[in-house]
Formats: C-alpha cells, structure tokens, sequence
C-alpha cells in the first residue's frame, strides 16, 4: 500500500482526495470504494473469518485426535473464542440484512397497520441493542479473567456481543430514520424477505 514517501493528490478531474500514491488517476475511486464495502461488510468479514477458523480448528483436532492420537490442547479453546465472535457477528449480520425468523402470523392480518409494527419494533431495537451494547462494555470493563491456554483476557471475547449489538443499534437507528425520509426502501427490506421466503417454499415444494 504504501510505496515509500510518494504521494500527492488525486489527478482525476475533480477530485481533491490524497493518495498514498499517484501512479493511477483512478487509484481514488478504488480506495474508497474498498473503504466503503469495509465499512458496509466488516461484520460479514470478522464472522466469516471466525468461522472458517473454527471450522478449521475442529477439523485439524479431529485429525490429530483420531489419527496421531495427540489433539491440540488449544483447539477447544480457540473454537470457543472463534464461536463467541462468530455467533454474535453472525447476529449482527442477519439484522442488518433482515434475515432473521420471525413469528408474522399476527402482523400480516393487521393491513395497513404492518408498517407501522414495523417500524414500532425497529424503534424498541434502539434501546434493546443499546442497553444490551452497554451490558456488554460492562462485562469488558469487569472481568478480570483469562483463558486457561492463550491467556487471553475475557475483554478480548466479550468484544463480540459488545460490538455485534453495536451494530444492530446502528442499524436501529438508520432503518427508524429511512422509515420516514424512505418509506419505500424501508418497507422494500420486508417485502424482499416475505419474497424470498415464498420462493424457498415453493423451491422446497417442488
């Protein structure tokens, strides 16, 4: 990324962002496009990372365990921390893509109401994902433990609750605010998910 001190601002038209280097005009538009899908998707990227190392711990102890008959002492370790970010993460991810099961038995027979459930819940959220965000940064602050074989401090793990509310509170907060400046979109998340539920049934019925 950088490329000792050359630097200088970026010479497409128009532009008046500083680039670590100068070789591409179009350097600008690829960092933050990169920027923004980081700031988009660092939840898909931190629980998909978590997993794919849990998984890969899983297998490796099996491996060890069953054929060389010497597993590893920090495998089961390593998958729990991996599971704890994995889960939470994972959580935050669904939320934000409203890919979460829900009871909508009640809700679909209230009409013109539906929206207005919709956007009731959403508001709860706020305050649900924030006091749970901040029960989190207690745990962080209190604990004084360590795991047994990395040494680890617990703040370490109880990140994960901490910064996966953190998301859904965020996200709390901009589908409430969308709900009013862009019903439309707003109501559109619901609609794509009913969608996509009656396609895989009608998938599975087939």
């Amino acid at each position: 990324l950088f490329r000792g001190n050359r630097g200088g601002p970026c010479r497409k038209a128009g532009c008046g962002h500083f680039l670590i280097w100068k070789n591409d005009p179009g350097n600008c538009t690829i960092m933050k496009k990169k920027v923004i899908f980081l700031l988009k998707h660092w939840e898909d990227i931190i629980a998909a990372t978590a997993l794919t190392t849990m998984t890969f711990a899983a297998v490796m102890n099996v491996i060890t365990r069953y054929v060389f008959k010497h597993p590893f002492t920090w495998a089961e370790e390593l998958q729990c921390i991996c599971l704890t970010w994995a889960a939470f993460l994972s959580a935050a991810v669904g939320y934000k893509e409203n890919l979460h099961f829900g009871l909508d038995f009640i809700v679909d027979r209230l009409g013109k109401l539906k929206p207005l459930v919709h956007r009731l819940v959403t508001f709860v959220g706020i305050f649900l994902f924030a006091y749970l965000c901040f029960l989190s940064v207690q745990f962080m602050m209190t604990t004084s433990k360590h795991t047994i074989f990395f040494r680890l401090h617990y703040a370490y793990i109880f990140l994960a609750p901490a910064l996966g509310f953190f998301s859904m509170t965020l996200y709390s907060v901009i589908y409430f605010i969308e709900s009013f400046v862009h019903p439309d979109r707003y109501n559109q998340r619901y609609l794509k998910s009913y969608d996509d539920e009656d396609a895989g049934e009608k998938e599975g019925q087939q």
